[in-house]
């Protein structure tokens, strides 16, 4: 773990302790030191900057991040940056869900959220030489939200944290989880899922992943075309994990370990929806 770390263990909050999700999940937020670091920035203007989308070379379809539009490498601040994204980078992700909450305190709004994410992810492509190691992806707006099935994004970096922005304040938009040995012994008993499909969805979740590979799984689970859509489409739901997570809240995951989506919400799909930030090591 890093000298300075970039979060902190809490309990659950209050609404969520009746979750038996909630309750087996380990729950974080921003550490003492992090938030005086954020305060420090926000009171310097460094996050009142601007934040450009760059296109990453070698990650394609899914290639957008943001990008601050001044280089922090040659920042005051960048030595303490840069050790905060190696605690992050450090955190042990296991097969347990990481939960966050209270993750907007008084020197962060929307804005400033995005380029301190662009940041993070910045420092984060320092550590690996590769700025295929970190995303920092744009949410793509909708006018109406019909929710999102499970699935796993696989891009070519397989940690993926997330923090949610503007969410409804109703019960609508619950986040769905499932593992990866849950999907594996689900698949395996749906009567028209094919042993070859069985073995591709396999080995984009267990294998080494050459290419974002969103779109493959995604045609797999859910393309209408299969035979064995409607079917799995129900099994799906509902063998699905539910939390409805608020403002401030989120997680973070091995996206090779678990599927991820959400039920439909009342709320159009803004571009301010979560923050979220894909990092790790690229293996091919």
């Amino acid at each position: 773990m890093s000298r300075e770390p970039i979060f902190c263990e809490v309990a659950a909050p209050r609404e969520h302790k009746g979750s038996k999700f909630s309750r087996e999940a380990i729950w974080l937020t921003w550490s003492k030191s992090f938030r005086a670091f954020v305060a420090e920035l926000e009171s310097a203007g460094e996050l009142n900057r601007r934040v450009t989308m760059k296109n990453i070379r070698g990650c394609a379809p899914y290639s957008t991040t943001y990008h601050p539009d001044k280089d922090p490498r040659k920042a005051t601040y960048w030595p303490l940056l840069l050790d905060f994204a190696k605690s992050l980078d450090d955190w042990r992700i296991s097969d347990k869900m990481i939960l966050f909450r209270d993750m907007f305190p008084a020197a962060l709004d929307s804005r400033k959220m995005r380029v301190l994410f662009s940041l993070l992810r910045v420092a984060v492509t320092e550590i690996y030489g590769d700025q295929r190691a970190s995303l920092s992806a744009p949410v793509t707006p909708e006018r109406k939200d019909l929710g999102f099935p499970l699935h796993a994004d696989l891009f070519l970096s397989s940690k993926l944290w997330l923090i949610f922005d503007d969410v409804p304040d109703d019960k609508s938009g619950a986040s769905l989880f499932m593992s990866r040995q849950n999907l594996l012994h689900l698949l395996k008993k749906q009567p028209k899922f094919p042993v070859s499909a069985l073995k591709d969805v396999r080995q984009l979740m267990c294998g080494k992943v050459s290419r974002d590979s969103f779109d493959k799984l995604f045609r797999i689970l859910h393309g209408g075309a299969n035979e064995w859509s409607d079917e799995l489409s129900l099994s799906l739901q509902k063998a699905a994990m539910k939390i409805r997570l608020r403002r401030g809240e989120g997680y973070l995951m091995d996206d090779r370990r678990w599927l991820h989506g959400r039920d439909a919400a009342t709320r159009p799909v803004a571009a301010w929806r979560f923050h979220r930030l894909t990092f790790g090591p690229i293996e091919i």
